[in-house]
């Protein structure tokens, strides 16, 4: 069985209407897009409070040489109309430190692996994003993005002083992260080797980024 989707995008810059045919396999996403590692996630829509969307983070997989790509992507739908599903952009991609050094010699973006996102609400209700894009450059394993808004734009928060193409913190390969209802933070990551561990010492940037709060 067969129907035709349309999929508007979110931002003013992209008043455009995308129409495609979706079979069975594939119920959500058009057929020209691929976005392996899906998570689903649960967000109050910002521009509607009170509206709950579901946000589908994962890597991009739009390389033809290797896996995945060099920036990530969202897509929503309200909770209430899973059929309803919009291109909210590119919500992360990186090629250079904040002092302007290129992370790659031939100045592309880093290649983003399977990515995870966590929320936390401060005292006075304002909730901030940390998207975790799994990047596998020299020393920006460990990278964190954070924004205002579960859709991005996402910017990196944990650039090391001393060494301005790496980022701080614990995490590998393959990261999640779980903010309990007590408070306590739990990271996840790991490839040929599984690793879990609670996030408390006041050494490690995740926690002090997630516990800040």
């Amino acid at each position: 069985h067969r129907e035709l989707h349309s999929f508007p995008t979110r931002r003013s810059s992209d008043l455009i209407s995308l129409s495609f045919t979706l079979s069975a396999q594939n119920p959500y996403l058009p057929l020209w897009e691929f976005i392996p590692d899906g998570e689903p996630y649960v967000f109050e829509d910002p521009d509607c409070p009170g509206k709950y969307r579901v946000y589908i983070y994962g890597s991009h997989d739009n390389l033809k040489w290797m896996y995945c790509g060099r920036d990530q992507v969202v897509w929503s739908a309200p909770i209430e109309d899973l059929t309803r599903w919009r291109y909210d952009g590119v919500i992360f991609k990186v090629n250079e430190s904040p002092e302007l050094y290129k992370l790659n010699a031939d100045g592309t973006d880093d290649v983003l692996f399977a990515p995870d996102v966590t929320v936390t609400t401060d005292a006075d209700g304002k909730k901030t994003y940390y998207l975790f894009p799994n990047n596998q450059g020299g020393g920006r394993n460990s990278m964190i993005a954070k924004s205002d808004r579960p859709d991005g734009p996402f910017t990196v928060c944990n650039w090391h002083k001393e060494r301005p193409r790496e980022t701080f913190g614990c995490l590998g390969f393959d990261p999640a992260v779980f903010v309990d209802d007590d408070g306590r933070v739990y990271g996840y990551w790991g490839r040929s080797e599984e690793h879990t561990s609670e996030l408390q010492s006041h050494h490690d940037l995740v926690c002090r980024l997630l516990l800040e709060k």
